[in-house]
């Protein structure tokens, strides 16, 4: 062995090796990432999931003034004190970090040892995907998703019930309630399935029930959407907004109507704290019916009033009109403070729209740190998904270290042992994204059949990125789906 030494990305490549070798024996944090708990970790970095994920697994810690130092140098002394958190980890034991760390937690066997002092509760928080959901009367169910988010770490369970609002538990659907599980590192999307009651009476008008959480267990949190509220749209009259089908067994997006659905252009935007401004769109989806507003509101994350001004408003849509805009401004200075994040909500549609994702996240990206002033690197959320038949399954393209200029690139599918048109609906199309959009989703109906079969594959791809973008790994996930 030389004496020389590692850089820290080493020891981090090493942890993730070792965990392969040892059959993954531990789930990745995806949603923690680093640039969530280091000031100086930058968003998008190649390194930000993976310090977030040996963070909240306890292997790697920062300094005590709250930086990481992704780019220092360690010796081999600190390096074999990483492999040996690593190898208590895997032998179930769990490790405690050093008094010299910025950002602590103690032993992950005492609930109130779950938030570190940045904030982060590392069990995690239960939310719904969608703050409103709308559905047929004529539909027979209606079918919202609740997410894990901010943390993973231990068996966790949330309960659910349905109150009344304008809608009635007897006349208009089934009263509900119930548990959720999480499994330990379980990250996957949960369905709350409500029976939805066609009572046939005209002209009756839409009627409005709220499913709520509650009663989170070991130590984790009900989120900010802790409840939805579903409206269930009249088909016997001039309301009917839906012609009836059946809404996706995963899906918690609002159904179709012909004033449209209301949703931000993307899940995710960034923008240099030099650039002053960034123009945030909401695009209008499924139908430009009449005439149609909805509310929109900024407040604070990470992110300080100092670092941005806050807005609100209202957008107002003509009929046809498909898109509209607001800007956020931002403040410069020149410290190195870090990314920072607002969180942008949508609230109140009138006018028959309805929205089918209320919220998307602002980062401001600090300039006095390198790589945020490019066209960026399209990629995949993830290398490889797993989906259940008769589901829709979402995926996440990311533009990664700077979102300068209007950009687009190919997505389409690829056929393995699924095929398309049998088991999976196939595309072949092209996602734009405008200056400051940096993540963006799509969605693939998971087809099902009634044969007893093994697993089948197919794959995302992408290709031809335009406008100064160019493509980094993974370009290219798998599918794969379970019977």
């Amino acid at each position: 062995m030389t004496s020389r030494r590692t850089t820290l990305t080493l020891a981090i490549a090493l942890a993730f090796t070792s965990g392969m070798l040892v059959n993954q024996s531990f789930s990745a944090r995806a949603d923690m990432r680093g640039s969530g708990v280091f000031q100086d970790v930058q968003s998008g970095a190649y390194y930000d999931d993976a310090v977030g994920e040996m963070y909240s697994d306890g292997i790697i810690t920062g300094y005590q003034d709250g930086r990481f130092g992704p780019n220092d140098f360690v010796t081999r002394g600190q390096v074999a004190v990483m492999m040996q958190r690593f190898k208590n980890m895997m032998n179930g034991t769990t490790p405690v970090r050093s008094s010299s760390s910025s950002v602590r937690r103690a032993s992950s066997s005492s609930s109130s040892s779950t938030t570190t002092t940045s904030g982060v509760n590392i069990r995690g928080r239960f939310e719904f995907t969608t703050a409103t959901f709308s559905i047929s009367e004529s539909a027979p169910k209606a079918s919202v998703s609740v997410r894990r988010v901010g943390g993973t770490t231990g068996d966790a369970s949330v309960f659910y019930e349905t109150v009344d609002g304008t809608a009635d538990n007897v006349q208009d659907y089934t009263n509900t309630n119930g548990r959720l599980d999480f499994a330990d590192g379980d990250d996957s999307i949960k369905t709350i399935n409500v029976s939805i009651k066609n009572d046939e009476e005209a002209d009756e008008g839409s009627h409005t029930f709220t499913i709520r959480l509650k009663d989170p267990t070991n130590g984790t949190q009900i989120g900010d959407l802790g409840s939805v509220t579903v409206t269930i749209l009249d088909n016997d009259g001039s309301t009917t907004s839906n012609s009836g089908g059946t809404s996706s067994a995963t899906s918690s997006t609002a159904s179709a109507s012909p004033q449209g659905s209301l949703h931000f252009s993307a899940i995710n935007y960034a923008v240099p704290e030099n650039e002053n401004s960034i123009t945030i769109t909401v695009e209008r989806s499924g139908g430009t019916e009449g005439s149609v507003t909805v509310d929109y509101e900024t407040k604070k994350d990470t992110a300080s009033l100092s670092d941005f001004g806050n807005v609100g408003g209202t957008l107002s849509f003509a009929a046809g009109e498909a898109t509209k805009t607001f800007n956020v401004t931002v403040n410069d200075n020149d410290a190195i403070g870090g990314n920072k994040t607002v969180d942008l909500h949508l609230k109140n549609p009138t006018g028959g729209a309805v929205i089918r994702k209320s919220s998307a996240v602002l980062t401001i990206t600090d300039d006095e740190l390198p790589g945020g002033d490019t066209e960026g690197k399209l990629r995949f959320e993830e290398d490889a998904y797993d989906v259940l038949e008769d589901r829709i399954l979402t995926a996440i393209i990311k533009r990664m270290n700077g979102t300068k200029g209007t950009v687009t690139v190919e997505y389409r599918t690829e056929d393995g042992t699924g095929k398309a048109g049998q088991d999976f609906t196939g595309f072949n199309k092209t996602m734009t994204f405008r200056p400051g959009e940096a993540e963006k989703e799509f969605t693939t109906e998971i087809l099902e059949d009634d044969k007893k079969e093994l697993t089948e594959t197919f794959r995302f791809e992408l290709s031809n990125p335009t406008g100064g973008a160019t493509l980094t790994s993974p370009s290219s996930a798998q599918v794969n789906i379970f019977d």
